[in-house]
Parts: C-alpha cells; sequence; structure tokens
C-alpha cells in the first residue's frame, strides 16, 4: 500500500476474459497454454472512507438506541411518578379513614411495641400518638392484673398460630393513661407480611353502652319488683276477703 490509509490490490488481465489466474483451459481432454497476458488491474481502496462507511450506520443506530433509551427512561419516570403519586393518595385517604373511625385502630409488631396509633386511640385512653409508638401495647391500655396473660396469648400465637383470643370480638376491661378502668369491645387481627408478623387492633369505648345495659337491668329488675309486690299486695287482699266472708 501508499500509506496505511490506502489499500492496493493488483489482479493480472489476460486476453480470455474467462482464464482464471491459476488455472487452465481443458478443451477435450487437451492442455492449452496460457492465454496471452495483457496487464494489470490496479485497484486502490481507501479505508478511511470504508470506516466512515462502517461508522456511519453504527452511529446512527448508537443515536436511535439513545433516543430510544431516553423516551423510554422518560416514560418509565413519569410511570413512577404517577404510581407514586398515586401511592401517595391512597395512603393519604387511607390514613384520613383510620385516623376519622370510630373506633381505635392500633398496630403492633410480633413483640406487642406499638406501631400505628390513630386519633381515637388517643381520645378514648389519653395518650398521643408520640407517646404511644414505640412502647409495649400492654403497659399502655391494659391494667396491671391482665398484661402477663395478653403476652402468653401473643406467645402462643406466634409458636403454634393458635389462639381463642384472637381474631374474635371481646369485651375487656382497659385502663386509660390517668389509671380510670373501663369496659371495651376488643377485636385483635394477625396480618403476616413477609414472613413477618404484625397485629392490628380495634378498640372501641362501650362505657354508654354498658351504662345503658346497666340502666335497663335495674329498671327491669325494679319493674319485677314492683310486680312482685302487686301480686303480694293482690294475695293479701284475696286472703282478707276470704277470711272476711
Amino acid at each position: 500500500g501508499l500509506s496505511d490509509d490506502t489499500l492496493v490490490i493488483f489482479e493480472p488481465l489476460y486476453g480470455d476474459p474467462l482464464y482464471r489466474t491459476g488455472t487452465d483451459n481443458i478443451v477435450e481432454g487437451k492442455q492449452e497454454l496460457s492465454p496471452t497476458f495483457a496487464g494489470w488491474i490496479r485497484i486502490e481502496i481507501s479505508l478511511k472512507r470504508l470506516q466512515a462507511k462502517a461508522w456511519q450506520p453504527l452511529v446512527q443506530q448508537a443515536l436511535a438506541m439513545a433516543l430510544l433509551a431516553a423516551a423510554m427512561i422518560f416514560i418509565v419516570s413519569k410511570t413512577i411518578q404517577r404510581l407514586s403519586h398515586n401511592l401517595e393518595k391512597s395512603e393519604a385517604k387511607l390514613q384520613k379513614t383510620i385516623d376519622t373511625a370510630l373506633d381505635a385502630v392500633v398496630t403492633t409488631d410480633a413483640a406487642g411495641t406499638v406501631t400505628g396509633w390513630n386519633a381515637q386511640a388517643e381520645t378514648i385512653f389519653g395518650w398521643s400518638e408520640q407517646e404511644a409508638l414505640g412502647r409495649p401495647l400492654d403497659s399502655l391500655v391494659i391494667p396491671v392484673g391482665g398484661r402477663d396473660g395478653y403476652r402468653r396469648e401473643l406467645a402462643r400465637f406466634l409458636e403454634a398460630r393458635e389462639t381463642q383470643l384472637l381474631t374474635q370480638r371481646l369485651e375487656l376491661t382497659t385502663v386509660r393513661k390517668d389509671g380510670d378502668e373501663f369496659p371495651v369491645e376488643w377485636s385483635m387481627s394477625p396480618i403476616w407480611l413477609n414472613n413477618e408478623c404484625m397485629f392490628s387492633s380495634f378498640i372501641r369505648d362501650i362505657t354508654e353502652r354498658k351504662q345503658a345495659e346497666d340502666a335497663q337491668s335495674n329498671y327491669r329488675k325494679q319493674l319485677e319488683r314492683e310486680v312482685s309486690m302487686r301480686t303480694e299486695a293482690l294475695e293479701a287482699l284475696r286472703e282478707a276477703k276470704d277470711h272476711a266472708e
């Protein structure tokens, strides 16, 4: 070659255009002499031009791939933003629903430590969310005499996943921050996420209902006593009448 950037090829040219270099023409089994040499053909190729032509489609493909990647990144980014916005909106709605619930909604981890404490729980028990988070639930709402039983039930469920208290609506006695004990309706359900257990509790203050039930029971007993007294009075009148007759 003339330089590192040029490729030069010399090809012999013969009088017989069908003749090929390094072969003989054979006709009817007779070997003929090689055709007359006519000259040389000089072929000169620019390597830079070949490289430019070879690189051009690669560059075009790279640009196309870059544009496609940018478009995909843009689409994925917008999709993630939309999903994140929808997720945040759903979480806000869920939190708003929990905070405005009539029941105290309390979540704890497997050890019984409070991880969630809604506004109604603050109202019922008197502990603020900041005070309740990270503390054992039994130390906040369960009287001292019932804490051991609560812990045993949690341990029994985590060991055998069987318990008589969970997943049921029970009437229990709980305690407020000021030490006042009051009746509640309590249901606790286990939730498994990635092989980790957490508990969700719904607690309703039934003090007014219990007072109404007690008042109704007392009124019923009073009526029963009045009926009994009237029955005895009627019986006494009947006996007096029979004695007078």
